[in-house]
């Protein structure tokens, strides 16, 4: 796979993007805070349960995002279109080939346009030490 092929892969949405472009088109958005912790433990699970000590995944577009923290490494690129990072010290805006560090424990909150491809790259503390 090419780099233009991989940039087409990367764009297309997923069952789940759709899903919550649809409530997001129709108004039925955000979820409450109770819903997304639901959600994000599902995917904070998924990974735990597994053996893996690296995650690399696209962050999925229209998903409803809060303030959150977890205890993993957490570096975020930005492959296309705009993110903004809101952190507890402040906000940082990525442009393309920008990366962001997020430290385990780091509250924060990923703000990321519809058509932009942001790359999620965790690793566990033991990865790390």
């Amino acid at each position: 796979m090419n780099s233009a092929e991989l940039h087409e892969y990367l764009k297309k949405y997923t069952p789940i993007e759709l899903m919550w472009r649809e409530r997001f088109e129709s108004g039925d958005y955000p979820v409450t805070s109770t819903s997304f912790d639901s959600m994000i433990g599902h995917y904070v699970a998924s990974w735990y349960s597994t053996s893996k000590t690296v995650n690399v995944a696209r962050h999925s577009r229209f998903f409803p995002h809060y303030f959150h923290a977890h205890d993993f490494l957490e570096i975020m690129y930005l492959v296309s279109g705009k993110c903004e990072n809101i952190s507890d010290i402040g906000r940082t805006t990525l442009v393309p080939g920008d990366l962001c560090f997020v430290p385990p424990g780091a509250w924060h909150l990923p703000l990321i346009g519809r058509e932009s491809i942001l790359l999620n790259f965790c690793a566990r503390t033991n990865w790390i030490a």
